[in-house]
């Protein structure tokens, strides 16, 4: 997945630790994560960092990007150098340094060794500007594959939720995922849309035809989605949509008229 759309992009990984964990879709992603991405410039490297969070109605939301400029590269702490069998765990040292497995000599033998960016240039935000909504996919797709989270505890006795890695998804749930990320991005989750499909679903039922698929048709998106938009519209706190039990339509009925006397 790396590099194969963006130019020069060598390196992606996202990292949530210790966020709280919450749905997308059907899977399991932190509430709140970073995504590194890093680019070739000759012989030097620049990056990326994109912080986003998930809101409470299932929509990704890009709360900010820092672009650093370019700089040598540099080997990793001790022996080893970075390849790319091993270049994750650079991304991870950079993102998550403190965690239980960084001790404080690999911190400062990193820190020593990680030279200052040079200035951001122009180019390197046309890039990101450019390139903006395929990194953020690519961000959500990887924190999604950080799997379930767990508690681990650190040397020091401290307790830290960490994210195991998930079983790799199949092409179909990796295409299937690709295509739901990118209608949740492009369209975002917001009351205006729950009102609306609650207005489709009503008239829907209330014409004997399939709610859900009237939702379907008209956003032009899966089943799957249709029924989650659905199910956010009775879940949300001004209930656009009322309770129902499984398999069965329920809709707000008009209210009869009274007749003038």
């Amino acid at each position: 997945m790396v590099g194969t759309l963006i130019p020069n992009l060598i390196l992606a990984h996202s990292a949530g630790h210790e966020s709280e964990p919450t749905k997308f879709d059907d899977y399991v992603i932190p509430k709140n994560f970073t995504s590194l991405f890093r680019f070739r410039d000759g012989e030097k490297t620049w990056s990326a960092y994109f912080k986003v969070t998930i809101s409470d109605l299932g929509t990704p939301k890009l709360l900010s990007v820092e672009v650093k400029g370019s700089k040598a590269k540099h080997p990793k702490p001790g022996t080893k150098t970075f390849t790319d069998e091993n270049r994750h765990e650079l991304a991870e040292i950079e993102i998550t340094k403190g965690l239980y497995w960084a001790t404080k000599e690999e911190q400062d033998e990193y820190d020593r060794l990680d030279p200052e960016p040079e200035s951001v240039e122009r180019w390197q935000l046309k890039v990101i500007e450019m390139y903006r909504f395929q990194l953020l996919e690519m961000g959500i797709h990887l924190a999604i594959q950080l799997g379930k989270p767990t508690q681990v505890k650190s040397p020091d006795g401290e307790l830290h939720r960490v994210y195991l890695p998930r079983e790799p998804l199949t092409e179909a749930q990796t295409k299937q995922l690709q295509r739901e990320i990118g209608k949740k991005i492009r369209q975002k989750v917001t009351p205006d849309l729950l009102a609306h499909v609650a207005q489709i679903y009503t008239e829907a039922g209330l014409r004997g035809e399939k709610p859900i698929k009237a939702i379907a048709e008209f956003y032009k998106c899966s089943d799957r989605t249709a029924q989650d938009y659905a199910t956010k519209a009775r879940k949300h706190k001004k209930k656009f949509l009322p309770e129902t039990t499984s398999g069965k339509v329920t809709v707000k009925k008009p209210r009869a008229r009274k007749e003038k006397k």
